[in-house]
C-alpha cells in the first residue's frame, strides 16, 4: 500500500473537507491504441493515446465492516496487514493528536479487537511499517498530553502481535514526520523512511532491527518544489520496488509549468539515480501502487483541477508509460492497492472545495490492468449500515484517503475522512473479487 498525503489532511477541519473515490457502470468497446516514442535525456518515454475502457467486471461480493468502537478515537491514516489482521492506528482531530495505539480488525471473525497500550506519546504523522514479525512505529509530531504545543519526535517502538506486547527501540537520530508525503517501507531487512517537507528538505533514515540501529542516509538531490506566494506547493510519494526505493515529488500548481521529479535509491550502493520525466506531470495527492514490476501513479490534482490520468514506471527499462484514461471520474486523494492481478482504486474527492465547503466524495471503484493498460468498472459498494453522514453520499466507499490493504483474497477499506460526517470514518467495507 501506499498513501502519501497523510494524517495531517484529516484534522484541523472545522469545515467539512474530504478526499477519495469509487465507481460503477458499463464501459464502451475498446479502440485501438497507438503510441509515439520520444527521447528525453537518452531515456525513452512512451506517450500512449488513451484507449476506451473495454471491460466491466461481473458483480463483486461486497460486505460492510462494522464500526470500531474500542476507544474515543477513530481508526487512523496508517494500516498494515499482518497476514491475519488489519492493524490501524488512531486519528486525532482539530487541536488534538492521534496516536499509534493499534486496533486490529480480524476478517475471519468480522470483528475489531483491542491490543496492548502503546508506550509512545500521542502524535500525528508517524511512520509505521510491518516487518513480517512486528509493527514498527516511529516519529511524528506530538506531545505527552496529545494537545498543543506539539513538536517533532524521535522516539520509536515495536509491537509484536504474537505476544501482544510493545517494546522500545532505539531513538532516531533526527525527527521523521510524514507531513506532505513520502512514507516508510520495509525492504525485507531494514526500514527505509523518506519524507520531503513543503520546502524541499528531505529526511531519509534507515533502521536495522537486528542491530537496533538507525542511520542517516543521503538525500535524493531532487530540486525544491515551486513556491506560490512564498508557500511551497507539491506532494510526494515513496514505494519499495523490490530492490530499490522509488520516490517522487510533484508540483502542479502555481505560476510555473507543472513538474514531476523522481529518484531511485539502491541500498546496496547507497546511491540515488534520477528518474526520467513522466509523460504527464503526476498529480498532487495521486494514488499509487507497486505491482511487482511497475509503479502505478494515478489521479491527484493539478492546481485545483482533479485528474483522471496517470503513468506507469518500469524500473527494468527506466521508462514511463501513460496510463489509459480511467473509467473513474477525475479524482484527487484516492487510494490504490495491488491485488496480484490488477490495481484496485477507490475513494477520493471530485473537487477541491474552499475551506467553508463540503467536498464531493466519489463512491466509484475501478481496477486497472497494467499489462493491457485497460480499466474495468467495479459494481457499486453498498450503502453504509450505520453512522450515516448528515448529507452527501452514503456509499461505503465514498471517503477521502482511506486505508486499503489486500489480504490475498479481498481488499479491505477502512478509515478515511468524510467531510459530511465531520470526522474520520470508524467503519469500512470489504471487496472480494
Amino acid at each position: 500500500m501506499a498513501r502519501f498525503l497523510r494524517r495531517s489532511q484529516f484534522r484541523c477541519r472545522t469545515a467539512a473537507v474530504a478526499c477519495l473515490v469509487v465507481v460503477a457502470g458499463l464501459a464502451g468497446s475498446c479502440s485501438s491504441a497507438t503510441s509515439a516514442t520520444s527521447t528525453t535525456g537518452g531515456t525513452n518515454i512512451t506517450n500512449a493515446q488513451h484507449p476506451a475502457p473495454s471491460t466491466t467486471l461481473p458483480p463483486a461480493t461486497w460486505s460492510l465492516i462494522p464500526a470500531d468502537t474500542l476507544g474515543q478515537k477513530t481508526p487512523g491514516s496508517i494500516a498494515v496487514w499482518t497476514g491475519s489482521e488489519v492493524m490501524v492506528d488512531h486519528n486525532g482531530c482539530c487541536a488534538g493528536a492521534g496516536d499509534v495505539q493499534l486496533d486490529a480488525y480480524v476478517p475471519a471473525t468480522g470483528t475489531w479487537k483491542a491490543t496492548a497500550t502503546t508506550p509512545l506519546w500521542p502524535r500525528n504523522d508517524p511512520g509505521m511499517v510491518w516487518t513480517g514479525d512486528e509493527v514498527i512505529a516511529f516519529g511524528g509530531t506530538g506531545s505527552a498530553t496529545g494537545g498543543p504545543p506539539m513538536h517533532p519526535l524521535t522516539d520509536a517502538a515495536a509491537y509484536d502481535p504474537a505476544t501482544n506486547r510493545w517494546h522500545a527501540i532505539a531513538a532516531m537520530p533526527e525527527p521523521f514526520v510524514v507531513t506532505s508525503g513520502g512514507g516508510a517501507v520495509w525492504t525485507g531487512s531494514q526500514v527505509l523512511a523518506w519524507s520531503s517537507d513543503p520546502t524541499g528538505h528531505e529526511t531519509f533514515l534507515s533502521y536495522n532491527p537486528t542491530s537496533n540501529a538507525w542511520k542517516v542516509l543521503p538525500p535524493s538531490g531532487m530540486p525544491a518544489p515551486e513556491t506560490i506566494s512564498g508557500v511551497a506547493s507539491g506532494g510526494t510519494g515513496a514505494v519499495w520496488a523490490g530492490s530499490e526505493l522509488l520516490v517522487w515529488r510533484s508540483n502542479t500548481g502555481g505560476s510555473a509549468a507543472p513538474m514531476s521529479d523522481g529518484a531511485a535509491y539502491d541500498p546496496a550502493t547507497n546511491r540515488w539515480t534520477a528518474l526520467p520525466a513522466p509523460p504527464t506531470p503526476l498529480g498532487v495527492g495521486a494514488a499509487a501502487a507497486w505491482t511487482g514490476t511497475d509503479l502505478v501513479v494515478w489521479g491527484g490534482v493539478s492546481g485545483t483541477t482533479p485528474l483522471a490520468t496517470g503513468a506507469m514506471y518500469d524500473p527494468s527499462t527506466n521508462r514511463w508509460t501513460a496510463m489509459a484514461r480511467s473509467v473513474l471520474p477525475p479524482t484527487t486523494d484516492a487510494a490504490a492497492v495491488w491485488t496480484g492481478s490488477t490495481v484496485f482504486v477507490a475513494g477520493g474527492q471530485l473537487d477541491v472545495p474552499s475551506a467553508s465547503a463540503v467536498a464531493n466524495l466519489s463512491g466509484a471503484v475501478a481496477t486497472f490492468d497494467p499489462a493491457s493498460n485497460t480499466w474495468a468498472a467495479v459494481a457499486p459498494a453498498p450503502a453504509l449500515a450505520a453512522h450515516l453522514p448528515p448529507s452527501g453520499t452514503a456509499v461505503a466507499t465514498a471517503r477521502d484517503n482511506p486505508d486499503l490493504v489486500w489480504t490475498g483474497s479481498q481488499v479491505i477499506m477502512v478509515s478515511g475522512y468524510d467531510g459530511a460526517y465531520q470526522a474520520p470514518r470508524p467503519d469500512g467495507v470489504a471487496w472480494t473479487p
